[in-house]
């Protein structure tokens, strides 16, 4: 036992009202050297970036009257994301997003960017409860 934590680790335990009842003094002391080196490489570990699981999308076609729309979703333990196309000839291919608990829709030129932007939210949210 060279190192200097283990030695002083020692002296604590040979110094303590228990000392007299353990055997074993060294072998304890190389289980909490072990313990704590598992505990400082795992606090290392706590200030890695989250990596969030992407939302897995749905969809199903609606007919709504003469225009026909999709409609995406994407069910979260943070609640449920929605974007909805319609015909494309009408509106040139713009999507809109609407966000859990957040009132009112949100326009973006295409599905791709309404997407991204929902799976933003979404890290951010999940981002914020881990903080």
């Amino acid at each position: 036992m060279t190192d200097t934590r283990q030695t002083r680790i020692v002296e604590v335990l040979e110094a303590s009202p228990f000392a007299d009842n353990v055997s074993g003094i060294p072998e304890m002391c190389d289980l909490i050297v072990a313990l704590r080196d598992e505990r400082d490489a795992l606090a290392d570990s706590a200030d890695l970036p989250v990596k969030v699981k992407p939302l897995a999308w749905g969809f199903r076609t609606i007919p709504e009257g003469e225009v026909v729309g999709i409609w995406m979703y994407a069910r979260s333990i943070v609640g449920a994301y929605e974007v909805h196309t319609f015909d494309l000839r009408l509106l040139s291919g713009i999507a809109f997003l609407q966000c859990p608990n957040k009132s009112g829709l949100i326009e973006f030129p295409t599905t791709a960017e309404a997407k991204a932007a929902a799976q933003s939210d979404y890290e951010t949210r999940i981002r914020e409860c881990l903080e």
